[in-house]
């Protein structure tokens, strides 16, 4: 009877539970029937992740490798003296004092087989005797040159170049007759060519079959008088030929002397009159930081020009002096 109770009793339980599992898996819960309580989220949002390793200062810093890589810049100037003076001198003398000023820049452009150059070279010197102030060198040289290379040493090219000088220059200190003036003459000389290039030694050569130039006489009475081969009143004067320029320029013994030479020559195809050359050599010596010894020779052929000797075309300069100069080279 016993065993029979507990039997009945598992028996009810075992059903009881049967209708509870049964009723839980059929049930359908709605949103509307659960008591919902809104929580704040206590989770910190994580800050984001910077990806950028792009940096400021590495760009700027690889723009000027590449800008100093492309641009060669180099500069020379110098100031050149030379004092004499006499008081109570039994033997006599002119009492003189001579100063040379110097200035020469050059600019390189390349990127890739691309090569534009400019440089400007001027020169202006004044004496001072007894008193008299006398102009004895004024000149200078703008050039502009682009290239596309050929091969290794070989480039198309065109090239420009301008001169004239600064002021005006008369016969002597005691004749104020007037011989010059800025661009009487001046001239333009622009060309198309080839280039050689040693890129071992700085040396270009520039042959241009294909050259102009045009000489300005702008000042009234050097037009009037015809200088400069211009006809008597007009002020310019033109011609197609071929031209050769040679520029070399080195620093030895640890930039203790510099040499640097330009030479110039233009040949007219319709007459073997109005030749130019002009060539230029400018020896410096580096005694110390910012005095230098220089000496310099210039040689001039220009039939248009009136040399005071008719008989004698070729113009020759050269001195010698001891001063300040100054060199900047970006390489």
């Amino acid at each position: 009877m016993r065993r029979f109770i507990t039997l009945l009793l598992l028996l009810v339980l075992l059903g009881a539970a049967n209708r509870s599992s049964a009723q839980f898996s059929i049930s359908r819960v709605t949103p509307k029937e659960i008591d919902t309580k809104a929580m704040d989220d206590t989770i910190k949002p994580i800050a984001p992740i910077n990806n950028r390793f792009f940096s400021e200062a590495r760009y700027k810093a690889e723009r000027r490798a590449i800008h100093k890589e492309r641009n060669t810049v180099q500069i020379n100037a110098s100031a050149m003296f030379n004092l004499t003076g006499f008081e109570n001198w039994y033997a006599g003398g002119d009492n003189v004092f001579a100063s040379n000023l110097a200035f020469y820049f050059s600019h390189t452009y390349i990127k890739s087989k691309f090569n534009f150059q400019t440089t400007f070279d001027a020169r202006y010197g004044i004496n001072r005797i007894s008193g008299k102030n006398f102009k004895n060198e004024d000149a200078f040289v703008f050039n502009l040159s682009s290239s596309w290379e050929l091969n290794k040493n070989w480039s198309y090219a065109a090239t420009f170049q301008y001169r004239s000088q600064f002021s005006n220059g008369y016969k002597s200190r005691d004749d104020n007759t007037l011989v010059s003036a800025f661009m009487a003459p001046g001239t333009i000389a622009p060309a198309i060519g080839f280039i050689y290039r040693n890129k071992k030694v700085p040396l270009t050569i520039s042959i241009m079959p294909v050259a102009g130039s045009v000489t300005f006489v702008l000042n009234d009475s050097l037009s009037q008088a015809g200088a400069y081969g211009v006809k008597p009143g007009q002020k310019s004067t033109g011609a197609i030929g071929a031209s050769l320029q040679i520029d070399f320029d080195k620093a030895f013994y640890k930039d203790k002397i510099t040499y640097r030479t330009y030479f110039y020559a233009f040949s007219n195809y319709n007459s073997n009159r109005n030749a130019y050359i002009n060539w230029k050599n400018t020896l410096q010596f580096k005694i110390f930081k910012l005095i230098s010894a220089e000496m310099f020779c210039s040689a001039v052929y220009d039939e248009a020009a009136r040399t005071p000797d008719r008989r004698q075309w070729m113009q020759l300069n050269y001195k010698f002096g001891l001063g300040l100069a100054y060199t900047f080279k970006n390489k």
